[in-house]
């Protein structure tokens, strides 16, 4: 059933799926599991800070950012999350983005209006799931 099943699956061109991480646990993770998933070599991961990312023009970003609950203060987090805005502003122009925040707080720190703002619970974390287009 499974090897008919992924003969149905087409071709990943190289380079429409990238992602990053600041964290080279959680890139190795990622890599471990795409490596099960055909065309998984075609996905680009690497360890990378979003502030040092080029130009994501016309792109789908899809984000899952530190709360402020085990990764940083909620301070350092809603600096972050500025900072984050202020990329998508600047680098994203005509990109649609997808971002997994914790808080209904944590929203407005972006900078940005979510035309969309889904509720979603992640373990203990009733957060919202938000779009933002980006113009």
């Amino acid at each position: 059933m499974k090897d008919s099943s992924n003969k149905k699956i087409r071709e990943l061109n190289e380079g429409l799926i990238y992602g990053s991480d600041v964290s080279p646990e959680s890139v190795s993770m990622a890599k471990t599991n795409l490596s099960n998933l055909p065309y998984s070599n075609s996905v680009a991961l690497k360890v990378s800070d979003f502030r040092d990312l080029k130009n994501l023009k016309k792109a789908a970003v899809i984000c899952n950012p530190p709360f402020g609950i085990r990764l940083g203060t909620k301070d350092e987090v809603a600096g972050m999350y500025r900072e984050f805005g202020v990329f998508l502003k600047q680098l994203c122009s005509g990109s649609i983005a997808h971002i997994y925040l914790g808080s209904l707080n944590q929203i407005k720190n972006i900078g940005l209006n979510a035309s969309l703002k889904i509720p979603l619970v992640n373990g203990a974390i009733k957060g919202r799931l938000c779009r933002f287009e980006i113009f």
